[in-house]
């Protein structure tokens, strides 16, 4: 009987597994596994760029699949969704980091400028707050082509291969968001 059980597995759909793990059947978790965990680690380590990171994310991930198995929406392909909550997984790291980043380099940058501390903090915190909104206004794909060059320092033949568009595409969402910002924080500039 078992190995009947360890074969329906072996030849259910990725969909029917999913239906499988909602009802709390271990195997067709360890099977979804088993056929997704080394495509989304090299995914994961791709994105990163950090192989701990990327095996933490992993397992973040397959965790998620594990308490929310009802979240699966049945009508698409397993494949597809996987993939696009890794993405998304990836995009809010690039998020955190990039104001995380910024906060550092703005600080450092005041640091050997000999500004005081005190005054420093200050300016600090109203340029994050500042940078934060304006980049909240931008569309998402904006967003994450400037903070992938500014603040992460990637190449942008590297970026075009993260976002996956052409180069020339890069270059262009680059050129538009740098001249929104700098734009729109022109008045924090002025008083630095």
């Amino acid at each position: 009987m078992t190995f009947f059980s360890s074969k329906k597995y072996n030849i259910s759909s990725d969909e029917e597994l999913m239906l499988y793990v909602s009802k709390g059947k271990e195997k067709a978790f360890d099977e979804l596994y088993k056929r997704y965990a080394k495509k989304l680690l090299y995914f994961f380590f791709q994105k990163l760029n950090d192989e701990d990171k990327a095996n933490d994310f992993l397992q973040d991930l397959f965790l998620k699949i594990i308490e929310h198995p009802n979240k699966f929406d049945e009508t698409k392909k397993f494949s597809s969704w996987i993939y696009s909550i890794a993405h998304n997984m990836c995009k809010n790291e690039f998020r955190n980091e990039a104001l995380h980043v910024s906060k550092n380099n703005f600080f450092k940058e005041k640091q050997e400028n000999n500004v005081t501390p005190f005054f420093c903090e200050i300016d600090l915190k109203l340029f994050n707050a500042a940078l934060h909104q304006e980049l909240n206004k931008l569309e998402e794909i904006h967003k994450l082509t400037f903070e992938l060059r500014y603040i992460h320092e990637l190449t942008l033949n590297e970026i075009a291969e993260v976002t996956e568009v052409s180069l020339g595409t890069v270059k262009s969402r680059l050129f538009y968001t740098t001249k929104k910002l700098a734009k729109s924080l022109q008045f924090l500039i002025t008083k630095v």
